[in-house]
């Protein structure tokens, strides 16, 4: 969705006589269907990740779940034909495989001369974004291109534009005030958490074991819409919390996680800015030196346009993998848990000229505003 909005916003920026409709094609075919693949993906990828792992392996080669895929796919694209009647479209543009999939499965059955793009929102590509009647396929790299190639797609079905994101990204920051703002210290090293994926436990501890080092460097930490962790965190960093959160505060203690924070970090804790959910990502990956997070595809994407070298921290088998494994080949990204993040972390903000070439690194793969690249190529496929 986020690679849809920004790419929603630069058409309607470049062309105000032009209109883009977003629609979540499998909530608009199925609310049912949406509920197994969205909450089957979510337990899948949090409760059995290695057996999340594994599907997402096994259906990267030709097998029967494959087809059996297709077939559901198949079954259901046909509802979008209200969709197309109704909006008329130029063109198509899919930013999930199964929309790509289902789009192209009603070109093919009646005979459709509409162009299809397919944006893979990830740094490696996946057999369930294949298919004969799709136009062109936006990818986030050379690699990627190489390696669709021997999946065999023509390499002119290919564009090497990378994942749309928000042209906010790709614009300076004034770093010192936005800190002093903040009651940051500009002259600090700043790590940035982006906790709403991960649980409650392992985050906070992970904080706790960052908190413990010697490095004298500051923390905002974003939750995003995880009203639980922000309520954790609110209670971990000794904030005022409403009384309806007592409940929530025993359960923590009974964890016994605080002991974790050590006897440097109750003498003096890292300064910690606690943030909810926010529109200004943007802004918060300017102002900082690192950033402790999950490799999803728009996530990385954003890290890389900023600047932002990056720890991950608990990546999924699956996408999340591939994602890791890419920033990593390219010296833009390291691996931490939760036993070695202390010392990775205090290496790094250490080490200034180890950090200052990971973030050349993230620059030299970003692909610069993806998002008018690819609404340039929609204008010269539509003419």
């Amino acid at each position: 969705m986020s690679a849809a909005h920004a790419l929603k916003s630069v058409i309607e920026k470049k062309d105000s006589s032009s209109h883009a409709q977003i629609v979540d094609c499998i909530e608009y075919v199925s609310h049912a269907l949406n509920v197994v693949v969205s909450g089957g993906y979510k337990q899948l990828v949090t409760k059995t990740p290695a057996l999340f792992g594994a599907l997402y392996r096994s259906t990267n080669k030709q097998n029967s779940l494959n087809g059996i895929a297709e077939h559901i796919i198949a079954k259901f694209s046909k509802r979008l034909l209200p969709l197309l009647r109704d909006f008329k479209p130029d063109a198509i543009v899919s930013t999930h495989a199964f929309a790509g999939e289902m789009m192209a499965e009603l070109k093919k059955m009646y005979n459709l001369d509409i162009p299809l793009i397919s944006i893979i929102t990830d740094f490696a590509p996946h057999m369930m974004y294949l298919h004969p009647n799709i136009t062109k396929y936006v990818v986030s790299s050379e690699k990627m291109q190489d390696e669709l190639c021997n999946l065999g797609v023509d390499k002119d079905r290919i564009m090497v534009l990378g994942i749309p994101i928000k042209d906010e990204f790709y614009e300076e920051t004034d770093k010192k005030a936005e800190l002093e703002s903040m009651g940051l210290n500009a002259d600090l090293p700043t790590l940035l958490i982006m906790a709403g994926s991960f649980g409650v436990t392992d985050i906070l501890k992970l904080y706790a074991e960052i908190n413990t080092s010697e490095t004298d460097f500051q923390i905002i930490v974003i939750t995003g819409k995880n009203q639980k962790l922000y309520n954790a965190f609110s209670i971990f960093l000794g904030q005022n919390t409403p009384d309806e959160m007592t409940d929530f505060k025993k359960s923590i203690n009974e964890l016994k996680l605080k002991y974790k924070l050590g006897s440097k970090m109750a003498k003096s804790p890292k300064k910690t800015v606690l943030i909810y959910y926010t529109n200004e990502v943007n802004k918060y990956m300017h102002i900082s030196d690192m950033i402790v997070t999950k490799p999803g595809g728009l996530t990385v994407s954003e890290s890389l346009a900023s600047g932002l070298p990056l720890a991950i921290f608990k990546a999924f088998p699956g996408q999340e993998e591939d994602n890791s494994q890419f920033l990593i080949s390219n010296n833009a990204a390291v691996k931490i848990d939760k036993n070695n993040c202390r010392q990775i972390v205090d290496g790094l903000l250490n080490d200034k000229d180890k950090l200052s070439e990971m973030k050349e690194n993230c620059k030299r793969v970003s692909k610069y505003r993806s998002a008018e690249s690819l609404y340039n190529e929609l204008c010269q496929i539509l003419k």
